[in-house]
């Protein structure tokens, strides 16, 4: 389409052009005159130093940038409840995955449980449409309700003889990523309360003389486990845990949690401790899939060096 220009509008462009020229002619002149300031010369000085810096250290300018995001979240959580835009964006940060989402676990890990109650009302008002696990789980809040694993449908159990309770990693069966089922799990880690006493790691103390009730048989550092899943340190959880036991994708699935740890837990509802065991080990296969190679890989076969042949008791364990 041909613009219909008024008559006059060329001698009014041609007019302004020439103003604008000279402005700008102006404007470069005075640019000029200022770089050889003092002043210009220190920022010019300055900024040539930063982008130095910048280069060789840049984990410097990274923890600075989340040192004020975290900042930023410390300031949203003093009010009575946090905004819509706010919530996504503090979920969409976690997503990530980076040392930035590691930085807000641990923030969020360290709130008092008043802020935290804010978090997941949050969450449930604003995510449970996206998760529906979340609906309803800051009703009672951390006491009676939390994330439960993924318990399949009776309609699809009862076609085979798989797993009914398939775990936290279950949740990826419809469709949820990695990162999201470990956010799950963080989740439910932070309703721990980091008890003085520990009943779940050393049990019910009933008295002078008797033996404890409940508690772990193998006295596995159970709140030790829910702070390091709380502050995102995976590695360093599963490290712990087979430090005390070396077989928790087992005792994880089998023991009877609900008469031992879990049976003496201060919550109404558990924490879920054997889930949560059980799926440290499972994590680590996806996330590491070559970790029990490289831990003992070039390592002789016991069954090829022993010196009498190996043997095995059915039922011991």
């Amino acid at each position: 389409m041909t613009e219909v220009l008024n008559p006059a509008a060329p001698g009014d462009q041609v007019r302004a052009w020439s103003q604008a020229r000279t402005q700008l002619g102006d404007t470069l002149a005075e640019v000029e005159n200022l770089e050889s300031t003092r002043a210009v010369s220190a920022f010019h000085h300055e900024m040539d130093l930063l982008e130095r810096r910048l280069v060789a250290q840049p984990e410097v300018f990274r923890d600075m940038f989340i040192s004020d995001g975290v900042f930023a979240a410390a300031k949203e959580f003093r009010e009575p409840e946090l905004s819509k835009e706010f919530t996504l964006r503090l979920w969409d940060a976690l997503l990530r995955g980076d040392a930035a989402s590691t930085v807000l676990m641990r923030f969020l890990w360290n709130l008092p449980v008043g802020r935290k109650r804010r978090f997941i009302i949050a969450l449930d008002k604003y995510l449970s449409d996206r998760y529906p696990m979340f609906k309803g789980m800051s009703d009672s809040w951390p006491a009676s309700n939390g994330i439960e694993p993924y318990i399949r449908p009776p309609e699809e159990r009862c076609q085979d003889f798989d797993l009914v309770n398939t775990g936290y990693l279950g949740y990826m069966s419809l469709g949820y990523t990695l990162r999201e089922v470990e956010l799950f799990v963080w989740l439910e880690a932070i309703r721990d309360k980091q008890c003085a006493e520990k009943p779940c790691e050393l049990g019910q103390m009933l008295g002078e003389g008797q033996p404890p009730k409940g508690g772990c048989p193998v006295q596995i550092h159970i709140p030790t486990m829910f702070e390091y899943i709380g502050e995102g340190r995976w590695d360093e959880a599963l490290s712990m845990l087979e430090a005390c036991n070396p077989l928790p994708d087992v005792t994880g699935r089998v023991c009877p949690q609900e008469l031992q740890c879990q049976g003496v837990c201060l919550h109404k509802r558990p924490m879920s401790i054997g889930q949560l065991e059980w799926f440290l080990p499972q994590r680590e296969k996806l996330v590491h899939p070559t970790s029990v190679e490289d831990r003992y890989g070039g390592r002789e076969d016991p069954w090829k060096v022993a010196a009498k042949p190996p043997v095995a008791i059915v039922g011991s364990g």
